[in-house]
């Protein structure tokens, strides 16, 4: 149930719209993954607040936020990998 809050939340909010949508799997598993563990107190939250607070959906923008900076980064460095073979 959490995962469907954080990939609604992030579609609702605009943060996958510039992605093609081949895309949006990759994205959706690397999210959960990056929630799970380097933002695991929000996501316990989620579990057990269930609700999105002013609070909860600031903080949750940001881990969305940092997440696809980290993401963005890392499929720029594997293109310019594949360019250069």
């Amino acid at each position: 149930m959490v995962q469907q809050t954080i990939i609604i939340f992030a579609g609702t909010q605009g943060f996958v719209d510039d992605l093609p949508v081949r895309e949006i799997r990759a994205f959706e598993g690397e999210l959960f993954q990056f929630m799970e563990t380097v933002r695991n107190p929000l996501v316990q939250r989620l579990i057990r607040d269930k609700a999105l607070n002013e609070e909860t959906r600031a903080q949750l923008a940001d881990a969305i936020r940092e997440f696809k900076e980290k993401y963005r980064a890392e499929r720029a460095g594997e293109a310019e990998k594949a360019e250069t073979k």
